[in-house]
């Protein structure tokens, strides 16, 4: 009565076709977000400076004003976003194979909603930041909160 592989050659078969498809979905979608990501990654070469020209070069103290520093914050800001964006993704891409992984084992799916779950408030707070630090950066450079008044990051155009 003691069951073991020999005694059990469908379970082997059977396991052996569960685990390559787990695994082949897996490697599907990991293609398949690397393949939606590149052209992202590609045109990273475009981008424009996080410093602004009037701030970069042996001229810059001079040069550089307060829409220059405006204009340095706004690209902190949003390249900081477009790196957690893109974080989120991978991240959530992550807690998916792990789920997928894990389906058989109960302790193991609740860590990947656990997983899922923490990325979620984490990318729910820094968006929640970057709309928290416009208002205020709005109001302290235009004096309101909302209305005809520009955004703050472009309150200086050329």
């Amino acid at each position: 009565t003691d069951a073991h592989p020999a005694s059990m050659p469908h379970f082997l078969a059977c396991y052996n076709f569960c685990m390559i498809r787990r695994y082949s979905i897996l490697f599907l979608t990991t293609l398949l977000t690397v393949a939606l990501f590149a052209p992202i990654l590609a045109s990273a070469a475009g981008m424009d400076y996080i410093v602004p020209a009037n701030c970069r070069g042996s001229n810059a103290a001079k040069d550089c004003s307060v829409c220059d520093l405006t204009q340095l914050f706004q690209n902190i800001l949003n390249f900081a976003v477009f790196l957690a964006v893109f974080y989120a993704a991978a991240m959530f891409m992550w807690a998916g194979g792990r789920y997928l992984l894990a389906i058989a084992d109960p302790e193991g799916v609740k860590k990947a909603k656990d997983t899922f779950l923490n990325i979620l408030i984490g990318f729910v707070l820094i968006l929640s930041a970057y709309l928290i630090v416009s208002i205020i950066m709005r109001v302290m450079v235009t004096g309101e909160i909302s209305g005809s008044a520009l955004p703050w990051n472009q309150l200086c155009t050329r």
